[in-house]
């Protein structure tokens, strides 16, 4: 072979070679990379808008038993499982899955929702479903493994859900969660079943209106610090706790799926400063959240720190006050400041304003005064409010009747 390009002038073979490697980037670029696009962004969608009957050819019944549509929405059957999965398409192991809950509510022991990996005729896959339990509705966040289910993840109390509340199940990796309406409120790690398809399935005949699924991605949150002096630590959604020590760049180390919300909040500020972040929620689209800007000033002579701490167990929206005043609303569990600085030597006072709906809220550690460190063991703990009834009679009147 040597040999033989000898026989070429330098200039023929250079062109010889340019000419390969054009159509060599040509091939590439008309069949490899098409594919891995598609690959990457297949997704789905079904309405269920047309006539009653079976869902289709795009899905493929579990072996339990497939769903139906009936008036524009899909539905299982009378006291059993049945379900369905998205097979018009091929898709990678990271995969989303959404439902709508529908206007007619779920009875008794009914549940619907989401499912991802979903394969072996629907006997391995992870599910999120939206239970009602005769009156008490959970979120919960299974793995159906050969044909058995195990919980992940701790349930939530969602309570009854609106129509059009959107249910979503996320796997991506190992990590796998359940979403309301974009908020991530179950997460959990498994990584025993990959591959699949979305779908979704339900108990009894439950109903729920559009469904949307395919390949999910995930995507980094961050953004700059400026005007620090010390350590900052970050959240975001009331963990993955990220230590800045210097100005520039940050990222948090969990990544967050494509629709699903971040939050970014100061779990604990540098001594002698107070840091704010702006830009700090939001939904994850397409793209790496790179606009989240922490800000740290210091606190003013004499000495003015942030009064702050923690909230558990909460189901809604909490409103707390300090000193009677400075009014904060928190909706979800973890690290909360208030926005207003409490000056060295003087005493602050948390309250609680206004209470999440079916919930009460207890504060510890709620009041004292303002050393020369921000305040950061305040305790804000929800509970369920009972739904119990009692009566007594202590019969002190006359003789008869009760």
């Amino acid at each position: 072979m040597i040999s033989a390009l000898a026989n070429y002038s330098k200039p023929k073979f250079l062109w010889s070679l340019r000419l390969l490697l054009i159509l060599g980037l040509l091939f590439v670029s008309q069949f490899a990379l098409p594919h891995k696009a598609l690959a990457d962004t297949t997704t789905a969608s079904d309405n269920f808008a047309r006539a009653d009957g079976p869902l289709g050819p795009n899905w493929t019944d579990i072996s339990d038993g497939g769903m139906a549509i009936s008036s524009g929405a899909v539905t299982g059957k009378v006291g059993a499982l049945t379900g369905d999965m998205w097979t018009a398409n091929t898709f990678t192991s990271d995969q989303f899955s959404q439902v709508e809950v529908a206007s007619t509510p779920l009875t008794g022991g009914q549940w619907i929702g989401p499912a991802v990996r979903a394969q072996a005729g629907g006997q391995n896959a992870y599910v999120g479903i939206y239970y009602w339990n005769s009156g008490s509705p959970e979120m919960i966040l299974f793995k159906r493994s050969g044909g058995g289910w195990a919980q992940i993840g701790a349930a939530y109390n969602s309570g009854p859900l609106a129509a059009g509340t959107q249910l979503e199940v996320t796997a991506i990796g190992s990590t796998i969660s359940f979403l309301e309406n974009g908020t991530r409120v179950i997460t959990a790690t498994d990584s025993s079943i990959t591959g699949g398809a979305p779908g979704i399935m339900a108990y009894g005949n439950a109903e729920a209106g559009s469904w949307s699924g395919g390949n999910a991605a995930n995507y980094t949150i961050g953004g700059t610090v400026s005007g620090l002096s010390g350590t900052v630590v970050l959240q975001d959604n009331g963990g993955d706790n990220l230590s800045v020590t210097s100005n520039g760049s940050f990222t948090f180390a969990t990544p967050v799926a494509s629709g699903a919300a971040y939050a970014v909040t100061v779990q604990a500020n540098p001594s002698g400063q107070t840091c704010t972040v702006a830009n700090g929620s939001g939904t994850v689209a397409s793209a790496n959240v790179t606009n989240v800007a922490v800000t740290c000033t210091n606190n003013s002579t004499g000495g003015s720190f942030s009064v702050g701490g923690t909230v558990s167990g909460l189901s809604g929206t909490v409103v707390l006050q300090d000193n009677g005043g400075d009014n904060l609303s928190v909706s979800a569990n973890g690290s909360f400041t208030f926005a207003t600085p409490v000056a060295s030597g003087a005493g602050y006072n948390v309250t609680v304003m206004t209470y999440p709906s079916g919930q009460t809220c207890t504060v510890a550690n709620g009041s004292g005064t303002v050393a020369s460190a921000n305040v950061t063991n305040v305790a804000v703990t929800c509970t369920n409010n009972s739904t119990a009834t009692s009566a007594s009679d202590n019969f002190a009147r006359a003789n008869g009747s009760l």
